[in-house]
């Protein structure tokens, strides 16, 4: 692997700048004049695959028809979007590309490196980086060893490219610097014994399975400019004990704390909307779940199999339990569902073996079959309405042998 400093990476854009030649006036981003010098244009590489994202901006998928030895990313698309990501292809697929200089409005990078041994990457304290014109050391790519036990990235550095830690199972502790802005997809994923990381005020974007299969971390504290837990973000961080979700989280991805064995508590702000899919799968020793005022779905099996969980609190703008998602949390004695709650899914607290009590909300539309099944101490339901009301919203196989108590307020 070549080893290459910023220097060496102006160099190589001196010689594209030399042997590119664009006729779009959109490629001409940028002009630089110092005092008693020519304006000096930066010609962007063309003929790159860039394609829009839901979000609006856009991404490079791949280098296109681009045969420029060193790729000089453009900020802005041909349709004038900004670009922010460079994901879905591999570098490996082009072998006479040996340098990328990024804009910084990148946010964004893919696992685009795996398999590239000869590369003009930057280095810094056993890292290989990639930069923007300014900036060398932009994007952290990964370790040049994975046997590494520390790692302290370049003050600069703003991303940490999809993959860079992944299987460094020796790494134990990684120290990030302020500003920086991304963790990218699997960054950390098989990080066995990493046990200490501290993510900073300044990040915004933490992507899916980051630290999967991160046994040895104990704790983790999500900043409040990050607005996604994405899926699989925590997946079977069997150490995690303490999270702290940052207070502008929209959204918690499905999967996202699947087989957290150590967490006890977990309080979700009132900006979250949804919790996905199997969210906190097996969390066995979960004991308390707030859920806050700004969820509106809980998706399928969220906290199926929390067999500790006791003290449960379901948000008021909640309007859909999906299936299955209490299922199994045989600690709970007494479920208070409320008015905003119109659907209740199948078998979204069947099994609760500690179940006595059920309050159903004023709002209540639906309870799917089974909803309330196989609950074997279960005595008592008290439904809002009228016995013909609760005959007409609850499905059969719920609250079988059970006192229920009609009109209550």
């Amino acid at each position: 692997m070549k080893k290459t400093l910023f220097m060496i990476i102006l160099l190589s854009l001196s010689v594209a700048l030399l042997s590119c030649v664009s006729t779009n006036d959109q490629s001409q981003i940028s002009e630089h004049e110092d005092a008693g010098s020519k304006p000096d244009k930066i010609i962007y590489s063309e003929k790159l695959s860039i394609w829009p994202k839901q979000d609006g901006t856009y991404y490079v998928a791949n280098l296109g028809y681009c045969k420029d030895s060193v790729i000089i990313v453009p900020p802005i698309s041909p349709e004038g979007g900004t670009v922010t990501a460079l994901e879905n292809f591999h570098i490996s697929q082009y072998p006479f590309v040996t340098g990328l200089i990024i804009p910084d409005t990148i946010l964004r990078i893919g696992g685009i490196f795996n398999g590239v041994e000869e590369f003009n990457f930057n280095e810094y304290n056993g890292g290989y980086y990639i930069g923007t014109l300014s900036n060398p050391y932009y994007a952290f790519i990964r370790p040049a060893s994975k046997d590494l036990t520390l790692c302290q990235l370049h003050p600069n550095t703003k991303i940490i490219a999809g993959e860079a830690f992944a299987d460094c199972e020796a790494l134990t502790e990684v120290v990030l610097p302020d500003g920086l802005i991304s963790v990218c997809h699997n960054a950390f994923d098989n990080c066995r014994t990493l046990s200490k990381i501290q993510l900073p005020d300044s990040l915004v974007h933490l992507g899916s399975i980051v630290f999967r299969e991160c046994d040895t971390l104990t704790e983790i504290r999500i900043p409040d400019g990050v607005t996604e837990i994405g899926t699989s973000t925590f997946y079977e961080c069997s150490g995690l004990a303490n999270v702290t979700i940052g207070s502008n989280v929209t959204e918690i991805g499905s999967n996202a704390f699947y087989n957290c064995i150590s967490l006890t508590e977990i309080k979700i702000p009132d900006k979250v909307k949804s919790i996905g899919n199997q969210a906190f799968y097996h969390c066995h020793k979960l004991k308390t779940a707030v859920i806050g005022n700004g969820v509106t779905r809980i998706e399928n099996d969220a906290f199926i199999d929390c067999t500790a969980l006791i003290n449960l609190e379901i948000g008021e703008n909640v309007h859909t339990i999906m299936n299955g998602a209490f299922k199994n949390c045989d600690s709970l004695t007494i479920v208070h569902i409320p008015d905003s709650v119109k659907f209740i899914g199948k078998e979204a607290f069947a099994y609760c073996d500690s179940i006595i009590t059920v309050y159903l909300g004023a709002g209540i539309e639906t309870v799917m079959q089974y909803a309330f099944s196989y609950d074997p101490a279960l005595t008592d339901v008290y439904f809002p309405g009228s016995e013909d009301e609760y005959r007409a919203i609850v499905e059969i196989y719920n609250f079988v042998d059970t006192n229920k108590h009609f009109n209550y307020r």
